[in-house]
């Protein structure tokens, strides 16, 4: 995300359900963002979820993403589920279809 976003992204998501992980993204822009005025928001949600509720936006008429960068662990858990790249990989990246732009 911090790549996109330093490379002239007019707008970047980066979702992550570890606050950990999304705090060392900030820092990781603050270190590397001087000159740049896209904008970056930090969402700490689980990605499916996030996925399912920007399916509804687009599906409303809202814009659509135009580069999606999919970097999942090969397990992960939170409080209500957890992650098993095997076992939701295909269906997070039809999830992640669903909002992409076409083209």
């Amino acid at each position: 995300g911090i790549a996109a976003y330093v490379g002239g992204a007019e707008e970047v998501v980066q979702v992550d359900i570890s606050k950990s992980v999304l705090e060392w993204a900030k820092d990781n822009l603050r270190m590397n963002s001087d000159n740049y005025s896209g904008t970056m928001r930090f969402i700490c949600e689980d990605v499916r979820e996030f996925l399912k509720r920007e399916a509804r936006r687009v599906r409303e008429g809202k814009r659509c993403y135009d580069t999606i960068i999919i970097d999942p662990p090969s397990f992960g858990s939170g409080k209500k589920s957890s992650f098993s790249i095997k076992r939701d990989f295909p269906e997070l990246v039809r999830s992640s279809l669903s909002i992409l732009a076409e083209g």
